[in-house]
């Protein structure tokens, strides 16, 4: 099966905060340029942004948790918690966490990484 998608991971050095402004200014102005080069050779710029992804998967983990309470514990409300709350609240703060955290780590060890420097 080719593969069809790549993930590549650039990142600024703590060095580039130490340098002087002057410098900064002029390496910024390079990447600029290198980036405008970029664009007129292949016709596009690819970015692709994260920007909000945390907020809604945390909403999908949020309900996906509370609506597996009612059929597990019988969860109803704050006002009916279902024959164990306590039960239902260690789910809640072991069980869900764990999971996420377990697909999170699923996630990226299947990803291709590679840093470019």
């Amino acid at each position: 099966m080719p593969r069809l998608w790549g993930f590549s991971l650039y990142r600024l050095l703590p060095e580039f905060r130490r340098l002087e402004a002057e410098h900064q200014e002029h390496l910024k102005e390079e990447f600029a340029q290198f980036l405008a080069r970029w664009q007129e050779k292949e016709g596009f710029l690819r970015v692709y942004s994260l920007v909000g992804l945390l907020g809604r998967v945390s909403g999908a983990l949020v309900g996906l948790s509370f609506a597996l309470l009612g059929p597990l514990f019988g969860y109803v409300s704050g006002e009916n918690p279902g024959p164990n709350p306590g039960l239902a609240f260690r789910f809640l703060i072991s069980v869900v966490p764990g999971v996420a955290i377990l697909l999170a780590y699923l996630l990226t060890a299947f990803f291709p990484h590679e840093v470019r420097e």
